[in-house]
């Protein structure tokens, strides 16, 4: 019958259950959080320290949070932006012409380079390279003409950069 010819198709949330889904969240929230908080790799084991005795993390999530965290600042394409020696500026807020606020996630500058690089969890979107396109605009309008462009995708510690 037609019922055989049904198919449902099924968002990959929906087959989660929702403690798994808060879980997601907060653990790309704990790991963002890392990451905006660290200006170089020696940073990551104070940061993480802190936010164990403050119990935002537990033990085990600590170990887990730092081998996530080194992975994305040791990644071979982006680990120059967080050696000692680059000015760092963590979601600081930049101002376009028209008065909009921008927060990109970190802009490191090295060598006379700009990199912007922002942090997103989740699926790969064409949003997430228009956004950091603009970040780098602005950064030529500052001033600085050699702008490099970084997502990380710190769910699975992935950077794309074009």
């Amino acid at each position: 019958g037609w019922h055989n010819k049904t198919v449902l198709k099924l968002k990959s949330t929906e087959l989660m259950p929702d403690a798994y889904i808060e879980d997601a969240f907060r653990w790309g929230n704990l790991v963002h959080r890392v990451m905006c908080s660290i200006k170089t790799v020696n940073d990551v084991e104070n940061v993480l320290q802190k936010l164990l005795e403050e119990g935002s993390i537990a033990q085990h999530e600590k170990e887990e949070v730092e081998a996530k965290v080194l992975k994305v600042v040791k990644n071979t394409a982006i680990e120059k932006f967080f050696s000692e020696g680059c000015l760092v500026y963590n979601e600081r807020e930049i101002l376009d012409c028209s008065g909009n606020v921008y927060r990109p996630d970190r802009i490191a500058i090295c060598n006379d380079i700009a990199a912007v690089i922002d942090y997103k969890t989740g699926n790969t979107d064409e949003k997430h390279k228009q956004q950091v396109n603009y970040y780098a605009a602005l950064l030529n309008l500052m001033g600085y003409n050699k702008t490099e462009r970084y997502l990380v995708y710190i769910d699975r510690a992935e950077v794309v950069y074009w």
